[in-house]
């Protein structure tokens, strides 16, 4: 019933950022940009930095979204510490070494996506893939499971897990909108500017995804199952994002030197690095997910014979 719970919270987040998207592009689509009253609302739907004064704050809004979600992610593992029979520190440091794990695991991307790059300019706290997050965390969490001393069995630490890792990406997309990175393509309609709200609604949907995760999913068939839902269902969101998203073409995993210089017309046939990454999470999540619940599936038959 919890479970149930959790799912309902979590739909409710997702229409409630749902809602403010669409307000927001309601908005700047019946609106001139020097007729915007609205504080926050920037040229064409961004974020106003300039208005709200956030450069000036000590900590900016991407870091404080940061420093939310670890919030979030050890109140969520707090609260379902007993599905799995961990102590109160347990659950805690299960969010906060997640949260460091998921950061490792999405600059070590960046720095494979961006080696020379990095190689001219070294590397600081800026810049990462959040991809990374999501190829690296099935090696960081079992280490975290033997860390924090947890007894659980790593298919049902994997699947405690998971839903706090998707909560941490979706704080995150909000710092994206607030600090003006991983923006929408620009466009122009009737006469009005309007940029994709990507961030916003990536994050609606990753809220989405995590209440059809939180969901009851009963029976022993289904243990270990939800890291590969999540690889399927982000791997999905990411893609079809990635279209309206203002992500270089010309700059991916396949298109080196000289071949980057390749007109209008090729650039829509090629597919940016978060997409390259979308296939290859909804196919790893695919055959993972198959050869995991045939696998219960298999062991159930066994005891039951």
């Amino acid at each position: 019933m919890k479970k149930l719970v959790y799912s309902f919270i979590f739909f409710s987040l997702a229409i409630i950022v749902a809602s403010f998207t669409i307000f927001v592009c309601n908005y700047v689509l019946t609106h001139m940009p020097s007729d915007y009253r609205i504080g926050f609302i920037g040229y064409g739907g961004t974020f106003n930095r300039f208005k709200t004064g956030v450069d000036k704050w000590a900590i900016q809004p991407y870091w404080i979204m940061h420093i939310i979600g670890i919030i979030g992610m050890c109140i969520l593992c707090f609260l379902r510490r007993k599905e799995i029979c961990i102590k109160i520190w347990q659950a805690i440091m299960t969010g906060i070494l997640l949260a460091i794990g998921g950061f490792i695991g999405a600059k070590l991307l960046y720095i494979i996506e961006n080696y020379q790059s990095v190689k001219k300019n070294g590397i600081g706290l800026a810049g990462v893939s959040f991809f990374g997050t999501v190829f690296f965390m099935p090696i960081f969490i079992p280490v975290i499971k033997r860390t924090l001393f947890i007894k659980a069995k790593d298919s049902e630490y994997m699947d405690f897990c998971t839903p706090a890792g998707i909560l941490m990406l979706a704080c995150i997309r909000i710092g994206c909108f607030m600090n003006g990175c991983c923006r929408g393509i620009g466009i122009w309609v009737k006469d009005k500017p309007f940029v994709y709200p990507v961030q916003l609604i990536e994050c609606s949907l990753d809220l989405l995804l995590i209440g059809f995760i939180m969901m009851n999913w009963t029976g022993k068939r289904f243990r270990g199952l939800l890291y590969s839902l999540f690889m399927i269902g982000y791997g999905l969101i990411r893609f079809f994002i990635e279209f309206y998203r203002n992500t270089s073409k010309t700059d991916n995993l396949f298109i080196t030197g000289i071949n980057r210089r390749i007109n209008t017309d090729q650039v829509r046939h090629v597919l940016s690095n978060g997409q390259i990454f979308s296939i290859a999470s909804v196919t790893i999540g695919v055959i993972s997910g198959i050869i995991i619940y045939f696998t219960n599936k298999k062991k159930i038959h066994h005891i039951s014979t």
